[in-house]
């Protein structure tokens, strides 16, 4: 029986366990949900190092600072507020009746009730976050779940693996590990809700999957990310923050500026004071800790890929610092595509990485 077929078995006797407990439960309690969110943050409050390591190991250099700050205080931030507003949350919402529904003395209400268990499907650059999160939500309206971390990150899936075992019930919360037909079998399942983070293209097959079964689906994807810097702007300023936000886990981030639209007559005073921002903060990239790494080959040939066809095409590279890298590593300087042919790949495709493109506009 391939890994598949065994994953779907165990996936599926899973759900009808999840669903056995749920018709016997019935309601969750609101202590139930707070305990449950609890057991959460205290799982990361515990193992932050250790996770902020894991992490690192998978990007092959990815600063514990960085980490810390996405994805366990992101993470931490989502579970608190979900207990620390959940009495409110679940109150009966009253609401007014109107014809034909407000004879013989009839009331009108929303209560809100949990749909059982939701899959939480995570992504490899925000890979604690991006099923943390979305937990808080599913625990906090009295739901089970299930997670499948990324297989781009596999010491972070096993070490999450293991703690969620150590910590949950896995009739609250449990947890898949597995590469792509592992991620295709678990999309495909009968769950109560889906919630997936990642690309587009991916997002689209998600749905199909979904779909079979009719399962709601909640899809965060990615995008272009555009800004637009206006005639009347502070050049130096404008630069300065995106150099910030271009930095932040090496692009690897869905809000991470992709086009950079500039006024043509600032186009030189831009380039000049985004370049000085972003070497200021990134003076070197080998050997340097604050420097995230691409996350995997793949991942840089796919980068390497659009570099080459802009140039190819004739637009202006500038990198970020100029400093000569050795070919062999995932640290890059960032790069700065001026002005690629409209229908070239990095025009077309979400970067995710250390490149950047300038566009000019009158």
């Amino acid at each position: 029986m391939t890994a598949q077929l065994e994953t779907s078995q165990a996936l599926s006797d899973l759900l009808r366990l999840h669903r056995e407990a749920t018709d016997k439960q019935g309601l969750v309690d609101v202590a139930t949900r707070k305990r449950r969110l609890q057991v959460a943050i205290d799982l990361l409050v515990d193992h932050h190092q250790a996770l902020c390591a894991a992490m690192d190991a998978d990007f092959g250099g990815r600063p514990a600072g960085f980490s810390l700050m996405n994805d366990v205080l992101g993470s931490l931030t989502s579970l608190k507020h979900a207990r620390d507003n959940l009495e409110q949350w679940v109150v009966e919402d009253k609401r007014s009746v109107f014809a034909p529904y407000d004879q013989l003395g009839a009331e009108a209400w929303v209560q809100y009730k949990p749909k059982g268990t939701v899959g939480i499907i995570g992504t490899w650059n925000a890979p604690l976050f991006t099923l943390f999160s979305p937990l808080a939500s599913a625990l906090a309206a009295g739901n089970r779940a299930v997670l499948k971390p990324s297989e781009v990150v596999p010491a972070t899936a096993e070490l999450l693996a293991k703690l969620i075992g150590q910590y949950f019930d896995p009739m609250d919360v449990a947890i898949i590990t597995g590469g792509v037909e592992i991620g295709q079998a678990f999309a495909g399942m009968p769950f109560d809700h889906l919630v997936f983070t990642g690309s587009t293209q991916v997002g689209k097959k998600i749905m199909r999957a979904a779909a079979e079964h009719l399962v709601p689906v909640t899809l965060e994807l990615g995008g272009k990310s555009p800004v637009v810097i206006g005639e009347s702007a502070d050049i130096a300023e404008a630069a300065r923050r995106l150099a910030v936000a271009k930095g932040m886990n090496g692009g690897q981030l869905c809000i991470s500026p992709d086009l950079i639209y500039v006024p043509v007559m600032a186009r030189e005073a831009f380039l000049q004071a985004f370049r000085e921002a972003y070497s200021q903060l990134y003076p070197q990239v080998e050997n340097n800790p604050d420097f995230v790494s691409v996350v995997n080959e793949q991942h840089m040939a796919r980068l390497d890929g659009y570099l080459a066809e802009a140039r190819e095409e004739g637009a202006e590279i500038i990198h970020c610092p100029d400093v000569e890298v050795s070919q062999q590593g995932r640290k890059r300087p960032l790069s700065v595509v001026v002005n690629p042919p409209l229908l070239s790949a990095i025009m077309q495709e979400e970067i995710f990485g250390p490149a950047v493109v300038v566009l000019t506009y009158s």
